[in-house]
This record gives C-alpha cells, structure tokens and sequence, in this order.
C-alpha cells in the first residue's frame, strides 16, 4: 500500500531531510522510505516480527483464523453479524462486506469517501474519514447508509486524519501527520474531548475494546493496546503481515488485517486475546529432489518440520495424491511442542519407470498455513539402458512442395546406465537428419537429447517413412519412430505470405537489419539473418513453411543492430565452408563481431570500449581484403562517448582475428563506411566514409588508402552528418569508378574516388538520407543507378551518370527501407522492395526501370527492415522478408513473372576491315539455374552458327551483321540480339614480288597479291642493265585483275646477251606506290644463269 502525499508534505519532507538540525524525520521508523511520484513506498525490509523485541507489556494471544481479503483493504468494522472494510488507493470509495465465518466477501457499495482511512458501526450505520482540499481543509467524518449515500458529515480536528472507532456517541480518531502520531477523542460535532500522543508515528485504524482503545500502525506494523483514560500503552503485538491497515473487536475477537505477503490479496486475522499463543508451522525445505531410483527400490527422505509459534503444533495428516508411489508410514496427529521441531518420513519407492513430481500436503493447526505443500520430484528408472520417447509418432502436416520443416525428437534414458545411440536412419529420403547430428550419442541417467528431424517434400500428397534408432537398449533396439508429411504444390502469386515468425522475448522486438545468407541448413535454399532490438541475432530458416525455424540464436549483452548498414555476411572466415556473420552492436554493446553462419557461435570479438567508454558502431562492411590474405578484412565506422572520449574512428580489422590492420580517427563521429576499388594506383581496395564534426553540425565523406589508413581527401557538406555512401561507375572518365554520397539535408553528391571532386549534385528535398542501395544499370545507359532509403514520401532512383532523377513515386508514408531486388518481372533489370513506416505501413514490390507499382500491401506495423533474398518455392523470383516493429518477421512471395535466364554477351572487336576475326564472349547468367546450351548466329540469316559458349568467328565479306545468342537451362531461355553489332570494312590489295628466276631465253618473276582485296589494272615492267644485251632489255605489260590471296608469273622472252646483268622489276597500281625488286647474274647468249 501507499499513502498520498500533498505538495506541502513533499515540500516538508525536504526539508527534514536538508533542514536545520533538530528537524526530525516524519516517518523515522520506516528504514526504507522514499518519496516518488507524490507517494511514499510503504515496502520496507525488516526481521520476522516474532524477533521484534519492542512489545510493551506483551502476553500472549492466539490467532485461530485467517482469510484473504480483497487487496489494499483499508478500517474494519463489525455489526454483529458481519465485518466490513473498506480500500485505499484506486477504488477508495468501495466497501466490502465480509463474512467473519468463511472470509467470503463481496461489494456492498461504492461511497463518496476518498479513501477509506478507517471505517467504524454506531449500532446502525458505517462511519469513514475523507479529506477533501488541501492540508488546510479539515478532514471530515461520514455517516454512511447500507446503499453508500451520505447520511451526515462533520469536520475532524486535522485534514491528516486516519481512523476512526465509535464509543458511545463519541468517536475516536488519530493523526498521521506530521509526527508524532496523535488520538483525539471528539463528540459528534467535531468538537475534541480529549487527546494524547500515539504510541507510535502512523496511526491508521481505531477501535474500542471494553476500557481499551486498539490501534493499528501501517508503518510501524504494530497492533497497540491503549488504556483509553490514560493514553498509556497497555500492550503491543507485531501484524503477522507489513502494514496493518484496519482492526475492530466484535465483542469475543480481535480481527485486523495487513498487507499479507504479497500484493495480490491482503489478510484478515482473528485473534483470541485470551489464548495462550499461536502454533506456527515452518518447513524449512519445500522441495525434495530423490533423483533416479531404480524399480523395486525405496529411498527415504526425512521432512524436516518446526514450531515456531508459541502454542504446541499439531500435525494432523500427511495427504499424497493417489497414483504415486510415495507413502508416509506415520501415524498421526503428531505433535510438535513450541519451538520444537520433528520428521516426517516421505519414502518413493517407484514401481514403473517413470517421474515423480508431485505435491504432498502437511496438514496442522497452524491458524495461518493450516496447509503446507512439499513438492517431491525425482525419477523411477529401470535396470541398465532404457529408451523412452514422449513422442513416439511425428506428423508434419502439409507444407509447401521442396519447403523444409524440422522436428526436434525427444530421446530419454529411463534406465540406470548410459544409454548410447549409435545412429539413426530414415527408410525415405524426404525425412532426413540435421547435419549436425553425429554418433555416438551418449545419454545420461534420466537425461534426454532433441534430435533435430527434417521433413522436406519431394513429392505431392502424403508420404509415410520409419525413422529407426539403432541403441544398447537391451529389449528395444531398434526402436522405431512412424513419421508422416504432405507435399502441397500450388503457386505463390507476388506478396502471397510464405513463413512468419514472431520475436516476443522483450519490450521492443523490432527486426532492424535482415540479409540472406547461404545454406547453413542443408537444403540448398539461402537462410536468413535477422538483428532485432532485442539485442538478438538470428538465423531463420529460410526455406520455412507456415512459422520459420529459428536456426541458431547469439545475444549481444546490452547491443542491439542499430541499422541494416551493422549487418554483413561475410565469406567462410573459420574454414567450415559456411558464410559468416559480421555485426557492429550499438546501445551499451559498442562492439565489432564476427559470428558462425554454421552455428550462431563467436569467432572474435573487437570492443570500443579500448578508448573511453566505447562508441555505438553504425556500420560494418567487409567487400574486399586489405592485407593481401585473400579473407576479406571488416570496416567499422564508429561513434563516440558522452565524454568526447570514444572511438570516433574507421576500424579496418583482419576477417580471421579482428585485430586492427589499421585505425583512422576523424575527430567525430563516423557514422558510415564501405570499401570501394583501389583509387589510389597501389593495387589496394581503398575506403570510403561518411562522418561528422564533433559538434554534429557538418557533415563530411572521407576518402582513405585502403593499404594504411591515411586521408587522400575530405569534402564538407551542409548536413550535419553523412550516413549513406556507394560506389558507381566512371563518371569523371578517368577510368576508375566514382562514388556517391547522400547527407542529412536530402543532398546526394557524386565525387570523384580519386580527388574527391564534385561531379554532379542533387536534392530529394530537405530529408534525411541514411543509405543507398545500388542498382545495375536500369536506364540502360551503361552505368549503376542510385535507390536512396530516406525519410520522406517519395521513392526516388537516380542516374548513376548524371545524377538526374529516372523516375519517382509517391508511396504511404517514409520509405525508410529499401531493398535491391533481382528481376522479378521477366525484364532482365534490377526491381526494387520498399517497406514504409509511421503512419500508413505499407510494402511495395516495384518495376526498376520507370517505378510502377508490381503490387503493394498493407502491414498492421511499421515496417523496420526489408530485404530481398533468393528464391525459395522455386518460381525463380527473388522473396521479401520484412521485418516489423512489433517483432514480426515475414517473408512474401516475389510474384512468378521472371525469366531465370538472361543472355548477354560481348565481342573482343566490333570493326574491322575484312577478314575479321572476332572472339565472341558469353556474359549470359542464370538464376538459380545452370545454363546448358548457346546458339549462334552471327550473320542474322537464320542459320546457327556455332554452338559454343564462347566462340569464334571470322567474316570474309564486308558489311554490317547483327548477332543474336540465344541460351538455355532445358527449361527456360533467352535471346540477346544485337543489331548491326559488327561492322566489316572492305580491304585493300598488298602486291609483293617473289623470286626473280631466269633460264632460256628468258627472265621471269612470281607476282602475289597478300592483301585482302583484288588489285585491278597492274601496270609491270622488267628492266635488264648491264653486259651486252642484243634481246629483251625491256618488257612491260598489264594484269588487268589479281584477286586477293593470288599471284601470276610476268615474263621478259627472248633474252639474248653477254655479260654480267641487273634485273629490276617494278609493280604499279594506279594511285599506289611502285614496288620493285632487283636480282643480279649473267647472260650466257641464250641463258641468264646465276640470279640472285
């Protein structure tokens, strides 16, 4: 209970507490006052009563009753047939009446008192205490009739009154406050007959017992008997309970009641002032724990039991519940004298392997606990190994065809000795272990193993399998285990709802960062990390059907995700083939980790608590390695303290042991970071982060060598911090790929990777950017676009290239998450998932290229996170998984619209002049799919070409060919068709000479056309210096045509001659430039011998 306290109280509470010396205390015997909230916290802590020493002439009474009454129960009246009281605190105005034989109790009325500080009967109607106004405005007393109207009302002497008890027309009533504690007498008109202090500060209730006036204290937790002429204590009992708050003598009893033991219920006692003392019954061991005791055996446990009330304690029975093999072979009542104690002999001899817990009842005199439950538990076993299961039959029910859904099978050892499973098979394949099963499984005396059980339809309707467990189990080896499933094909049209799960162990649940991750369960399906408010990050199984399985499960102690920008998957970091997990822990985690996609377990730990008290980490990103050991390395953009000593720096750790590679502070908070391509020239990935100043009102991106940390360049923005940043494609045309930023004023900034230097910049208005998604080319112009996540109305994607807006749609609410998708509407391009929240909480499936609307629903939540992950019921469509602020994680179906397969391709050359040869490469991709065949046809005339995935053609005629490449997986396919792709230049001819030969009579020489096309009206000649020449000293001639790649012989005849002789031959096209050769010999008369 508490009291209501007034501004003047609180303002004079206060005081005593800083005041001059001298001032006490108004409550000095509550040890653990406080005030808050306008009340002051009547709970304290002390020692049993019956220890309290502070009784004044005390004797002894007994308390032969006790009941529950309702809680806060506030003054105790008696009319002579029943009691009544009355409540403090909410519903003051109630009163209860209550039988004094069973403490049954009911409303009779509601009244216009406040609060029921004390009520009291003047032979025919109840009388209470209200205190209207403020602390200068009398209490007053109220007569009420058996309906709760107002009979009649005079002022009290104080407005702080409580209690009250009539006698003979006069009324007796006390103060509380301020101390000490004081009782007027008072007629009926107010009027004080007599007054004396109290015998204690906070008195509550009043009555009268022949010459004595009784007085409960709610503080003090004391029953006071006051001699009523004198003022003088008479005697004083401890409450059984804290904070006695009504008592009444009904001419034969005492009845008061307190607060009890809990806040539940109060309690009403009836004390005979005559007694001769109380039994009190204490059992100081409640539950008993006979482990495993085999069949046909007994143990025995002795239950130890006290008195310690001041009256012998009889006990009367020991009540088992039938059915159990425990029995008390006693014979009762027993009988326990004051401050004794005894045993009661409980034995559990089991008769079946089977476990006891049961709740055995001592029965006694004790008027408070006349009952008292001893809860018995332990576990009858068998002789040597013995297999038992809870379950022996598993069905699945119907899930979606090719979905997963897992069983765990419970297994027991009720025997005696370590039962050993040495393995488990299923006799159908669709039913299947986990893959971190292994044998032996060794089980315990009385424990148990939960095998985790598979069931994923292959085929459609129900099929039926026998899992078998192979043991030592003497008599039921092997054992076996009937399971049954059904495969339900149907289709899963866009945002039909595939699995849910819903987070519910904390007050705020929110899914905050999702990403797929690859199989960790075996199915070949991608699984799904989820980082929630809870400080949790799970992985889901993300080939679910109706409620997902939750995986694996890891908590961060006082951390939770703060954004999706402190989730990344990482490749396999601790060699077990699986992809790992890296988080950055906002709130008081303040930490960096990396965690088994496998198994949910840590692999390192890097805290930022190293410089002062650490700094929420907003983003990880682990894209490329830094310190050339081929394991990606992790970046870490970090905050600061409230002291200014944080981190406030970019962390680049090593994957394998988070150590630091290197460390960049930036003099403020970092509150973003990725890695991006080396711009630096050293062969490096290099970094780039988005910060603030340490006063938080500039914005700033950073760009950092990714080999040591250090700054190439910093721009300044006019937001006051930069949280989403991207890498796009070459904008400045310097051949390396350039960056994008987005500040907190809505601006978004393309900057050139290597200096820094604004290319373009845009608004999306005056809203906050947090991320970027970056999206492949949607406006085919050959650069990544831009998807910003922000928190105003509007989505909106931008030119990579130019920065202008490609389209915009106005959506629910903010679109403060946004996911890449792959192609889900048969067009080959990017689309795009946005989840909006606050308001009007929808998720959008949306068209990549223009923004259209794919589909769109409602959510009864804000929507926290969103992603895309890859296809799960094999439609071949990207999933959404959305995460919602009330703990729900759903995933949705991407529709069935999209094309697994894309053809692309490209060509080493484009142009050339004839013959060109080109080397064509497939660039052709399949999702989830594997490509089987490529048909070429090089020249658009129908005809397949090749059939090679990357081939070679050569074209031997100029002119200008389309391509076409049409690819397939035996299901689906695609063509590419590229027209007037390949453009082939006509050649020219290339004439050569070759050997000048000579003979009889004649010189000749071989003439060769090496060039790629004809040569037309070849004008030769053949010229002979030298030695007598009487015969041929000249020839000329024309060839009116040599095609390409052919030659002709020209002939100078006769010859005829003497001496030594230079032969020169001479080529010429017209335009074209002479080709000559010259050879020398001798002319023999008839022969021209020895050329050369």
């Amino acid at each position: 209970m508490k009291k209501i306290v007034t501004n003047a109280i609180v303002f004079m509470t206060i005081l005593s507490m800083v005041g001059a010396s001298g001032l006490a205390s108004f409550n000095t015997q509550n040890s653990t006052n406080s005030i808050a909230d306008m009340m002051f916290d009547d709970v304290s802590t002390r020692q049993h009563h019956h220890e309290n020493g502070n009784n004044c002439g005390n004797r002894a009474w007994s308390i032969v009753a006790s009941f529950q009454i309702p809680e806060s129960a506030s003054g105790l009246a008696f009319d002579g047939t029943y009691l009544y009281c009355g409540i403090y605190g909410a519903n003051g105005g109630n009163i209860y009446r209550i039988s004094p034989q069973n403490g049954s109790y009911s409303l009779l009325f509601t009244g216009p008192q406040d609060d029921a500080f004390g009520l009291t009967y003047d032979g025919q109607y109840l009388w209470t205490t209200h205190h209207p106004g403020s602390s200068s405005t009398p209490a007053k007393a109220l007569k009420l009739d058996w309906n709760g109207n107002l009979l009649t009302q005079f002022d009290l002497p104080v407005h702080y009154i409580s209690g009250i008890g009539y006698d003979n027309s006069d009324f007796w009533v006390a103060r509380y406050y301020p101390d000490p504690g004081h009782i007027y007498k008072v007629n009926s008109t107010g009027t004080i007959l007599q007054q004396f202090t109290a015998p204690d500060n906070q008195p509550w209730d009043l009555c009268i017992e022949n010459e004595f006036l009784w007085m409960a204290d709610y503080w003090g937790d004391k029953l006071y008997r006051i001699n009523r002429t004198t003022g003088s204590l008479v005697e004083s009992h401890s409450s059984e309970g804290v904070d006695p708050a009504g008592i009444v003598y009904d001419g034969q009893y005492l009845w008061y009641c307190d607060n009890g033991v809990d806040y539940n219920y109060d309690m009403l006692y009836k004390v005979d002032l005559l007694g001769s003392g109380t039994p009190l019954i204490n059992v100081p061991v409640t539950m008993h724990d006979y482990g495993a005791v085999t069949v046909g055996e007994s143990v025995t446990w002795n239950a130890t039991v006290q008195n310690i009330g001041t009256a012998p304690l009889n006990i009367t029975n020991v009540v088992i519940p039938g059915s159990v093999d425990v029995t008390c072979p006693l014979t009762f009542p027993l009988t326990i004298p004051a401050s004794g104690e005894s045993v009661i002999p409980l034995v559990f001899a089991p008769q079946t392997a089977n476990p006891l817990n049961v709740v055995v009842t001592i029965q006694s005199n004790d008027p408070l606990h006349p009952e008292v439950g001893v809860t018995l538990i332990g576990n009858g076993v068998s002789s040597g190994p013995d297999i038992h299961l809870p379950q022996t039959s598993h069905n699945f029910g119907s899930i979606r065809m090719d979905a997963t859904k897992r069983w765990f099978m419970e297994i027991q050892n009720v025997g005696d000795a370590t039962l050993i499973v040495s393995n488990i098979t299923a006799d159908n394949p669709q039913f299947y272990l986990d893959d971190t099963v292994s044998f032996p499984i060794n089980i315990d005396v009385v424990d148990s193993v939960n095998i985790p059980i598979w069931y994923q339809p292959s085929v459609e309707g129900q099929t039926t399998a026998n899992l078998t467990i192979v043991s030592n189990d003497p008599d039921e080896n092997p054992f076996f285990v009937p399971v049954i499933g059904t495969g339900v094909q149907t289709q899963y049209p866009i945002g039909e709802q595939l699995w849910s799960y819903h987070i519910t162990t904390s007050y705020d649940n929110s899914p905050k960062a999702i990403a797929p991750i690859a199989d960790v369960t075996g199915d070949g399906i991608s699984d799904v990390i989820v980082c929630s408010e809870d400080n949790y990050i799970r992985c889901f199984n993300g080939n679910a059907h109706g409620i997902s399985e939750v995986i694996w499960e890891h908590e961060i102690y006082a951390g939770a995700v703060y954004s999706q920008k402190g989730l990344a998957i990482i490749e396999d970091i601790d060699d077990d083939g699986y992809q790992d997990v890296i988080v950055g822990a906002a709130w008081g985690g303040r930490l960096i980790k990396a965690i088994s996609g496998k198994t949910g377990g840590t692999i390192w730990v890097h805290d930022t608590h190293e410089y002062g008290s650490g700094g929420w980490v907003y983003q990880v990103d682990c894209r490329y390695d830094y310190n050339g050991d081929g394991i990606p390395d992790v970046l870490a953009a970090t905050g600061d303290d409230s002291t200014d000593t944080g981190p406030k720096r970019v962390y680049c750790l090593d994957g394998l042991t988070g150590i630091s590679i290197w460390e960049r502070p930036l003099g403020g908070p970092v509150y973003s970071v990725i890695g991006v391509e080396d711009f630096t020239g050293d062969g490096i990935p290099d970094v780039l982060a988005g910060a603030s100043n340490e006063a938080e009102t500039i914005g700033k991106a950073v760009g950092i060598n990714g080999a040591n940390g250090n700054i190439e360049w910093t721009i300044n923005t006019p937001g006051s911090s930069v949280w989403a940043l991207g890498q796009i494609g070459d904008v400045s045309g310097d051949g390396i790929k350039d960056v994008v930023i987005g500040d907190f004023s809505g601006n978004i900034y393309a900057l050139n990777a290597v200096n820094g230097n604004q290319l373009w910049l845009n608004s999306i208005g005056n809203v906050i950017i947090t991320r970027f998604e970056i999206l492949d080319d949607v406006n085919n112009n050959g650069h990544p676009d831009i998807l910003p996540s922000h928190y105003g109305t509007i989505v909106r994607v931008l030119d990579g290239y130019t920065g202008q807006f490609i389209w915009s749609y106005a959506v629910a609410d903010k679109p403060a998450n946004v996911a890449r998708s792959e192609d889900i509407n048969g067009d080959g391009i990017n689309d795009v998932f946005v989840g909006t929240l606050y308001q009007n909480n929808y998720f959008y499936f949306m068209d990549g290229v223009d923004g259209t609307v794919l589909a769109s629903f409602p959510i009864s939540t804000a929507v926290d996170a969103i992603a895309a992950i890859p296809d799960i019921v094999g439609d071949r469509s990207m999933e959404m998984v959305v995460g919602g602020r009330d703990g729900r994680v759903l995933c949705f179906s991407g529709g069935l619209g999209a094309n697994p397969i894309q053809a692309d391709f490209t060509a080493d050359v484009t142009e050339g002049i004839v013959p060109l040869t080109v080397q064509f490469t497939d660039l052709s991709t399949g999702y989830e799919t594997v490509i089987t065949s490529w048909k070429w046809d090089f020249d658009s005339d129908g005809i397949i070409d090749s059939e090679q995935q990357h081939p070679t053609w050569t074209y031997n005629q100029e002119g200008i060919y389309s391509v076409s490449l049409t690819v397939s997986d035996g299901e689906f396919s695609d063509t590419e068709i590229k027209n007037n792709y390949i453009l082939v230049l006509p050649g020219e001819p290339d004439l050569s000479i070759g050997e000048v030969t000579g003979g009889l009579l004649k010189v000749a020489a071989q003439v060769f056309n090496n060039g790629t096309a004809a040569a037309s009206e070849v004008n030769w000649s053949i010229q002979i210096e030298g030695g007598i020449v009487l015969l041929g000293r000249t020839a000329s001639g024309a060839i009116e045509s040599l095609p390409a790649g052919d030659s002709v012989l020209i002939v100078d005849r006769p010859v005829f001659g003497l001496g030594k002789i230079i032969i020169t031959v001479t080529l010429e096209l017209p335009g074209g430039e002479p080709v000559t050769k010259t050879a020398t010999g001798f002319l023999l008369f008839f022969f021209v011998l020895g050329l050369q």
